[in-house]
């Protein structure tokens, strides 16, 4: 079973990763910065799981094209999507003090 978990570099994301792979699960670690997201995978495939690293911004389209296409050629489609990736613009700063508009703008960019 190939699962995509975007985010999955770090915090919860790192977690349910993690977890997946012990379980026996094929999963593509999904980070929008290529050296965190290899690192995150490096450490899960020598705890001994199956895990590769998926370069991906949600909010960045052409790494989003460039991942489905990735994920196409070398797994044919994914049987699980988990969407944990935050999206916010880096002025918007932490999500205890962000503006309605800034949780507005996410909501809609995940939709």
């Amino acid at each position: 079973m190939l699962i995509v978990s975007t985010g999955a570099n770090k915090g919860i994301g790192s977690e349910v990763a993690h977890q997946l792979a012990a379980s026996g699960c094929k999963v593509l670690v999904g980070a929008r910065n290529k050296a965190r997201g290899d690192e995150a995978a490096a450490k899960l495939k020598s705890e001994g799981g199956e895990v590769g690293h998926l370069e991906i911004d949600l909010g960045d389209s052409a790494t989003i094209a460039s991942a489905a296409q990735s994920i196409n050629t070398d797994f044919n489609h994914p049987d699980i999507l988990l969407s944990n990736a935050g999206i916010v613009g880096l002025a918007d700063g932490l999500p205890s003090g962000s503006s309605l508009d800034a949780i507005e703008r996410a909501s809609a960019q995940a939709s």
